[in-house]
């Protein structure tokens, strides 16, 4: 039976941490994302159309900043590279709470926003961009550290995970 990753986030680095795992192992990721969008939550950040005095420098700087630094268009080559090769995508998906035993880390609950549905998602690995503590920890230990459990930020960063994973 092969493994699974559970992947929190399905911005770049997510969708990269996923693309990677299939390309460079034999585990399948899972991708979960808040939004109903693919690269994010940045990938339709929308600006008010009120564009007078500070609030107009405000929403060019938002602009500037916060607009994600790869196109949509690429995630969703990526996202439907990733379903091909056997991952899965679920949008919607509100972290309800994690459970773990010991130092490992089993699994997250997660809720549909659109149908308030419940959904348990058992997993080997779990990669997020988001702190352990922002998941809502639901721990049966004290350890503050989890074997497979990773923060992901950037393209550096998965790359050493993935070194260890295979």
């Amino acid at each position: 039976m092969r493994k699974k990753a559970i992947i929190v986030g399905a911005g770049p680095v997510g969708l990269g941490a996923a693309y990677q795992l299939l390309a460079r192992t034999d585990i399948i990721p899972v991708v979960l994302e808040q939004s109903g969008n693919i690269g994010g939550p940045t990938a339709t950040y929308k600006v008010s159309r009120m564009d007078f005095g500070l609030h107009a420098l405000f929403s060019r700087l938002i602009r500037l900043f916060f607009t994600p630094k790869t196109s949509l268009a690429s995630c969703e080559q990526l996202a439907r590279q990733i379903e091909e090769k056997g991952g899965m995508i679920y949008l919607h998906q509100l972290v309800y709470t994690t459970y773990s035993v010991a130092q490992e880390v089993c699994s997250i609950h997660v809720i549909d926003s659109r149908t308030g549905e419940l959904n348990l998602f058992p997993g080997d690995y779990f990669f997020s961009t988001l702190p352990f503590s922002e998941l809502k920890p639901l721990s049966l230990s004290v350890a503050t550290t989890y074997k497979n459990f990773f923060i992901i930020r950037h393209k550096r960063n998965y790359h050493h995970i993935f070194k260890t994973l295979s």
